[in-house]
């Protein structure tokens, strides 16, 4: 964090900050009602995928783009 240039002092009050830890359980809750158990985890197109490779994750995307036609 600190090669980019961010405030250090910043960043791990923003890290620690009681709206940062809500905001974290509450997309763990949402995750988890929409089945989500484990990361990373991908929703393209409406559909949850795991693609092994950069080649299938394109392939999920440019599906999902094909039906949204």
């Amino acid at each position: 964090a600190e090669s980019l240039g961010l405030d250090l002092d910043q960043l791990h009050a923003d890290a620690d900050a009681q709206s940062t830890v809500d905001f974290i359980k509450q997309q763990a809750l949402k995750g988890k009602a929409a089945g989500v158990n484990h990361t990373p985890w991908f929703v393209i197109g409406g559909k949850s995928v795991l693609p092994r490779s950069l080649e299938q994750f394109d392939k999920a995307i440019q599906t999902a783009l094909q039906e949204a036609q």
